[in-house]
């Protein structure tokens, strides 16, 4: 799976622009950005953060940085500072990593909104005949338990938190799909069989400031070769704020860097 070949697609659910607003009612503004990586590129990851939280499942799986936080990727440092968040590497962690586009996703508070990113892969399948005939999986497959392709669904919500003055308690559910291996075709030593996909759940509670950037990172999801790392700012709004029409305008996002997709 070729990290720019990923498409990005939106399923929300109770998103602001379909419902008509509430006064008062708080609406929160999620603006994930999706880096891809192979896990071979880089030697060693270590971080520096004030708090790092704990998966329900796995623990180690996952390693969530809210603001201030540092992460290194050899000699390529990101650093979280609430509401800035700036790479070392004039912008872009390395020319390696791909950076999925994700739109901004807009919510009311304590309601789920979930972002879907697939793509297809290509693999050979031996005939009869001693030929070889060239597949590709779809370029939208479906999650669930044995999915045609791979993807990326990630499910978010937000809500004042109980425990933090002014802080939101968020969680975030990552459903992924990743080439885990290939199927081996008799004679043949290239890696181009069929995807074999492994599928990972997980889920994430964690408090951050309003507005603060947090960095999500995820080594070999599902045990394929690449690596995850997700940064997510929530910036609640109140829904008399400014609109057009019935579709909240938010702040600026940053630009990609000139390399992505």
């Amino acid at each position: 799976m070729k990290p720019r070949s990923l498409i990005a697609l939106v399923i929300a659910t109770n998103i602001l622009s379909c419902l008509p607003a509430r006064a008062a009612e708080e609406i929160c503004v999620f603006k994930p950005l999706i880096y891809v990586f192979k896990n071979a590129d880089f030697r060693e990851f270590t971080s520096e953060s004030a708090m790092t939280a704990k998966t329900r499942e796995s623990g180690a799986r996952w390693l969530v940085l809210p603001s201030p936080a540092t992460l290194h990727f050899d000699q390529d440092t990101l650093t979280l500072q609430g509401e800035k968040f700036t790479w070392s590497n004039e912008g872009v962690p390395h020319t390696k990593c791909s950076m999925i586009s994700a739109p901004v996703l807009i919510n009311r508070a304590g309601k789920i909104a979930t972002l879907l990113v697939g793509g297809s892969t290509q693999y050979f399948e031996e005939l009869a005949d001693g030929s070889f005939r060239l597949h590709e999986t779809p370029a939208h497959p479906q999650p669930g338990p044995n999915p045609d392709g791979p993807y990326c669904q990630l499910t978010l919500s937000a809500q004042p938190a109980a425990s933090a003055a002014g802080g939101l308690e968020i969680t975030f559910r990552p459903d992924i799909a990743a080439v885990g291996a290939r199927e081996k075709i008799p004679g043949v030593e290239l890696d181009v069989g069929k995807p074999i996909l492994a599928v990972f759940q997980d889920e994430l509670k964690f408090t951050a400031a309003r507005g603060a950037w947090t960095a999500l990172f995820c080594q070999s999801p599902g045990g394929s070769d690449y690596s995850l790392l997700v940064l997510l700012q929530v910036s609640p709004q109140d829904a008399t704020a400014e609109r057009t029409g019935q579709k909240l305008v938010p702040a600026a996002r940053p630009a990609p860097p000139a390399d992505a997709p």
